[in-house]
């Protein structure tokens, strides 16, 4: 009899506990994305609801009010344009316009901060064929615009061709640029001289946009083994042509690009820290059992039938020295563009989260009915990151051992903001390293700290190292110091003063 009811607490238990469990694993309902799908450009997010949910600790509900906010940005950006690059509203977001896309009529950073300093000529050209790509390496700025990712070297496709990149900037940024002469070297120094201090534009909820910097990663697609259906696709030139990093130019005019990723940072009035989201093409890194003229589609990073081959590792340097024979075994300190490379095999660090992945399929489902054959059905949110506290200052960096750690890096740009790490593989493919010692990421941290930490790389935390010109002195030669640039956060998280900025003549 006592063994009989021991058994039957036993099993009562067990029910109960497994009630209780199974209680506590039913998902949160999040908020779902609000369709229908409109053209507009989200300014920035709903603050009272934002501290509405916080109070109540549904901080999942927080999170996925940023990444609708990702998702709407995503989808108002690439609507279809009128002529004069305003939303055409005849028409959903998936059908063709002879005009473009949204973004497709913002400025390049190029067209702003020109080669020799001079005040730009923005024209008001518009329509589908101002998009042109005409891709270069990062010290040539009067062409249009990267080769290689930002600090590290090209990412090689499949098909052994490199990405290339642009960036384009909202009109309230451009102006800001502008009007502040903040586009040449000598202005930022009269600008900061002035007692100034750099701060772009800020979007307003259920108001105008504020500065917004968009970066966008293209491929060039090969009809035989690419499926152009299932891309976001442009006609353009491939130009990568810099005799300080390359020994020989590669021109490709003419090719058919698929967009396989695309950054957008935001300022907004809640973010002084910006909004940073970060989409990426499905077929990056694994592609559903598909077949394309008779062949398995294959991913454009990732190679599946050979598993052993190390990850997120740079092309080996391999430009020889220009001018010069070849010696054996010589290389310079550079990538020849125009040699077959062993494609990439990039491997995300962190996997996108569950609530993402959920958003993701509804967005995607309702883009693919809304529009036959809709090519942004195959795009995808990674993440989105945004600061928790405005308000709060970045952590002191040292001394490393005072408690400041790992404050240090989750707090790097203040703000707290969430996720830690933030990257695209299109983008940031060599910063997925994995375990890495923590001075990689903190501010000015000496080499010597080797603590292990798990790191790949944060928006945030990247571009509050960006500055602003402080100094120049024209009678010394350029070097690392001259122009002087101020101390971190002074470029008010926007690259582009520090690194596109020249010196006028």
């Amino acid at each position: 009899m006592k063994n009989w009811i021991k058994a039957t607490l036993v099993l009562a238990g067990g029910s109960l506990a497994f009630a209780l469990q199974s209680s506590v694993l039913q998902p949160e309902v999040l908020t779902p994305y609000p369709l229908p799908f409109t053209s507009q450009v989200p300014g920035d997010i709903d603050v009272q609801q934002l501290d509405a949910f916080n109070a109540q600790q549904q901080f999942d509900q927080s999170q996925r009010m940023f990444d609708i906010f990702a998702w709407q940005a995503f989808v108002g950006l690439n609507w279809p344009a009128t002529a004069d690059g305003q939303p055409d509203n005849t028409l959903n977001i998936g059908q063709k316009s002879d005009h473009g896309v949204v973004w497709e009529h913002w400025k390049h950073d190029y067209e702003v901060f020109t080669p020799d300093g001079q005040p730009p000529v923005l024209t008001s050209a518009q329509g589908k064929d101002t998009h042109t790509v005409q891709n270069t390496g990062n010290t040539m700025p009067d062409e249009v615009e990267e080769a290689l990712q930002a600090f590290t070297g090209p990412l090689v496709d499949k098909n052994g061709n490199w990405v290339t990149y642009e960036i384009r900037m909202s009109p309230k940024e451009v102006d800001y640029v502008v009007n502040n002469n903040l586009y040449y070297v000598q202005g930022q120094v009269d600008f900061v001289n002035s007692g100034q201090t750099i701060s772009f534009p800020a979007g307003v909820y259920n108001g105008d946009i504020g500065a917004i910097e968009l970066k966008a990663a293209w491929r060039i697609l090969d009809p035989k083994t690419d499926d152009p259906s299932r891309y976001f696709t442009t006609i353009g030139d491939i130009n990568i042509n810099d005799p300080e990093q390359f020994s020989k130019p590669l021109v490709k005019k003419d090719v058919l690009l698929g967009l396989v990723g695309f950054h957008i940072s935001a300022k907004t009035q809640y973010a002084k820290q910006w909004i940073w989201a970060t989409f990426e093409h499905v077929d990056n890194l694994e592609v559903p059992p598909l077949t394309y003229n008779g062949q398995r589609l294959m991913p454009s990073f990732y190679n599946p039938n050979n598993q052993l081959l190390p990850v997120n590792t740079e092309p080996p340097l391999n430009a020889v020295i220009p001018g010069q024979p070849i010696p054996s075994g010589q290389y310079y300190n550079g990538w020849d563009p125009t040699l077959i490379y062993q494609p990439t095999q990039a491997l995300r660090m962190i996997p996108i989260p569950t609530d993402k992945q959920q958003l993701n399929q509804q967005v995607q489902a309702a883009l693919a009915q809304l529009v036959p054959g809709n090519v942004f059905q195959y795009y995808q949110l990674i993440d989105t990151q945004w600061p928790t506290d405005p308000s709060a200052p970045p952590t002191p960096t040292l001394p490393f051992d005072a408690g400041v750690f790992p404050n240090s890096i989750t707090n790097k740009a203040g703000g707290m903001v969430t996720p830690t790490y933030l990257t695209n593989i299109t983008m940031e493919t060599y910063f997925q390293a994995g375990n890495e010692p923590a001075w990689h990421q903190i501010e000015g941290f000496p080499q010597s700290e080797t603590t292990p930490i798990f790191g790949t790389e944060s928006c945030t935390g990247c571009h509050s190292s960006a500055g602003v010109a402080i100094a120049y002195d024209p009678k010394k030669a350029l070097s690392s110091t001259n122009p002087l640039y101020g101390v971190p956060l002074t470029g008010d998280f926007s690259w582009l003063l520090q690194q596109k900025a020249k010196i006028r003549q």
